[in-house]
């Protein structure tokens, strides 16, 4: 059994990518039994290779990594953020069939290795959740959500171009997961529309800077102009539409590519 627990530096500079600023630890777990066939170090500077520039991917790393701790995310939320970044970049820029795979494997991988952060961070979530100030917190959490989910059931008038661009970001950010990871992708965008932090619509929520990087890339373009959305994504659009709120409140979904991010000096 391959020793799961890395050093996402290592990793990083295994794909040409290592950072000014490394970004920590990779979280392992033993249940990921199919990386023992697999190189992951080599796997991910294949996938970097085909993300495009070394000093490009490097810098969009950066930038979500940055970006994401200036609006306030732990280090290790932004890590996940950064991580989520290459890979994503790599499916935007495949041009072959064994570039995607690669990325899906890559993807895979790092959600197996992450599975005990996940849990973790879920048990520190519940801990906190008990604390007296969380407690207020999830009270004026509850209200605000009561009047999102309003909002959202009476989003009626919703664009058919803002349908298909909900659509799409859903299937570049979860085509591959279960019919509630697709509607939590729209719970978080519409979560932003109707936050005072994020901008006011739909489309340039999606498109802010920093924050999707499918948009950012180039994917979603490819999706939006090649007319593949698959028929689940744009359910999952309606539902999150008519209100379906599996994340709550949430502003940010969390993939479980997780790594422990290390604060900029």
């Amino acid at each position: 059994m391959k020793k799961l627990a890395c050093q996402a530096a290592a990793a990083l500079a295994a794909a040409a990518l290592l950072m000014t600023a490394p970004l920590g630890t990779v979280y392992a777990s033993d249940t990921a039994a199919a990386a023992s066939d697999v190189d992951f170090n080599a796997l991910m500077a294949e996938v970097a290779d085909s993300a495009g520039n070394a000093e490009d991917v490097q810098k969009a790393a950066e930038e979500a990594y940055n970006a994401s701790m200036a609006i306030g995310n732990s280090a290790e939320i932004s890590g996940i953020i950064a991580n989520q970044t290459i890979v994503n970049l790599a499916f935007g820029r495949a041009d072959s069939e064994e570039e995607i795979q690669n990325a899906a494997a890559a993807a895979q991988l790092l959600e197996q290795q992450s599975s005990a952060a996940a849990q973790r961070i879920a048990s520190a979530a519940e801990a906190a959740a008990a604390s007296a100030d969380t407690a207020k917190s999830a009270a004026e959490e509850a209200a605000a959500s009561a009047k999102e989910t309003a909002s959202a059931a009476a989003s009626t008038e919703v664009s058919d171009s803002d349908r298909k661009l909900l659509a799409a970001i859903i299937y570049c950010e979860a085509g591959n997961q279960s019919m509630q990871g697709k509607i939590a992708v729209g719970n978080v965008v519409l979560n932003r529309v109707n936050s005072r932090k994020f901008p006011n619509t739909i489309s340039k929520v999606i498109y802010q800077k920093g924050q999707f990087t499918p948009a950012g890339s180039g994917w979603l373009k490819k999706v939006l102009n090649g007319g593949k959305i698959p028929q689940s994504c744009y359910e999952a659009a309606d539902r999150a539409l008519a209100g379906e709120r599996p994340v709550g409140g949430a502003v940010f979904f969390m993939r479980t590519y997780l790594f422990r991010g290390k604060a900029p000096q």
